[in-house]
């Protein structure tokens, strides 16, 4: 005869039992406003060692970005921050640490970059490996050689759509667009 195994699971409605308090992001943030978690990174990045740390990893290479992620992911672990305002004062704290960097001559990368990167299948397929690399460099095709497809979402930035469509858009028939 077959032995039945083990139920090894918790039972329904366990997790409504445990502490809810176990991780500091369970209870309410210690700072609560977008100023108040600027001004205490400010505080706590002007600290001379810990400046200087930043200063050194911006010379040698870190991004403003690698910085100010650190900074805010150390804020919400600890439960100093909520996700929402660590997102909303990434920007001041950025440009903090980007005046930093400036007024020791430093040339910090900012870490993020304004061209888009355009993964494509040989791309995919290169970093799975089921493609040899001479393969690949013949099969990609840049943005601008990528098929041109209708409709708004083919719009290049500067265009806008024609006036036809802009009214049927917004709801217009036919008839009211002669008008």
């Amino acid at each position: 005869m077959k032995t039945m195994p083990e139920l090894d699971a918790p039972i329904p409605g366990e997790n409504y039992t445990s502490n809810t308090k176990n991780y500091p992001w369970h209870r309410p943030p210690d700072l609560v406003g977008v100023q108040e978690v600027v001004e205490s990174a400010m505080e706590r990045m002007s600290d001379p060692e810990r400046s200087s740390i930043i200063l050194s990893g911006l010379s040698e290479g870190g991004t403003i970005l690698d910085f100010v992620s650190y900074a805010m992911l150390s804020g919400l672990s600890r439960g100093r921050t909520s996700i929402d305002t660590a997102i909303l004062a990434a920007g001041p704290i950025a440009r903090y640490i980007e005046a930093m960097a400036n007024a020791e001559g430093i040339e910090a990368d900012k870490g993020w970059k304004t061209e888009p990167n355009i993964t494509t299948k040989t791309d995919v397929k290169l970093a799975l490996g089921r493609l040899p690399e001479e393969e690949a460099e013949d099969t990609d095709a840049t943005p601008d050689e990528m098929p041109e497809k209708g409709g708004l979402m083919a719009l290049k930035a500067d265009e806008t759509a024609p006036k036809d469509t802009q009214m049927a858009m917004l709801g217009y028939d036919d008839e009211e667009i002669e008008q």
